[in-house]
């Protein structure tokens, strides 16, 4: 039997939900639902041949990394665990290793999608929060208009918790400023449970103008050490 020669280098895939919408949305739809059905389709079609890419490449690695985010990955929850576990019967077959890493704002977590992730192989977990309570709910709304950073916490505190003090994946929490103060930074802090706060990993970042998104922010790059300061203050990792 002729052995297959691998690559000493991981084998990396970033799965950017968003780009499919930019694709759909140079045919310029009008129409809002074909668009947005566009978009799922596409997405549906990137998990399906990301499998027969894998069916045919992945054999060629000593390891496979997958990464997912934005918009929302975990609204393909299902279609992002089907192509960890095919991954699974893949790296048995061909003897390499794989993990998976992804971003989301939180609020689709529960306890049987969280055991399905880790049961999956997801061994990173990172949840984004807009400043603190009053940020977070300006900008992060349910359909129903009501905020969505009270739902966050809870899921943090009592979904994730006992998964997260049991180091069952790394939790990391990525708190965006836009003008906010320190003392508004110390009351989300203030939110997580005092259990929590030594196994949380923080990453803190100004959020930052784009060509679709413009704003001011007081917060940049040079002001980021007040920041972490406190948050070490509070035993947080960083």
């Amino acid at each position: 039997m002729k052995l297959l020669q691998k690559a000493k280098r991981p084998l990396m895939l970033a799965g950017l939900c968003l780009l499919f919408a930019g694709a759909v949305a140079v045919f310029a739809m009008s129409n809002r639902s074909v668009l947005v059905t566009g978009i799922i389709i596409l997405i549906l079609i990137f998990f399906q041949a990301m499998k027969q890419f894998g069916q045919r490449i992945f054999k060629y690695y000593n390891h496979v990394e997958f990464s997912l985010f934005g918009g929302e990955p975990l609204l393909f929850a299902e279609d992002f665990i089907d192509l960890l576990q095919f991954t699974g019967q893949l790296s048995n077959d061909f003897h390499f290793t794989y993990g998976a890493s992804l971003t989301t704002n939180g609020t689709l977590i529960t306890y049987d999608l969280l055991d399905s992730l880790i049961e999956a192989k997801c061994k990173q977990i990172q949840v984004t929060i807009d400043g603190y309570k009053g940020s977070h709910d300006s900008t992060r709304k349910f359909s129903d208009g009501f905020g969505s950073y009270d739902r966050l916490i809870e899921i943090i505190n009592n979904v994730m918790k006992n998964k997260i003090i049991d180091n069952a994946f790394s939790f990391i929490l990525r708190i965006n400023l836009l003008n906010n103060t320190v003392e508004q930074f110390e009351s989300l802090l203030n939110d997580i449970s005092p259990e929590l706060k030594s196994y949380v990993q923080l990453l803190i970042r100004p959020i930052y103008s784009t060509e679709t998104f413009d704003c001011k922010n007081e917060n940049d790059l040079d002001h980021l050490k007040v920041f972490y300061d406190t948050a070490k203050k509070w035993v947080f990792l960083c």
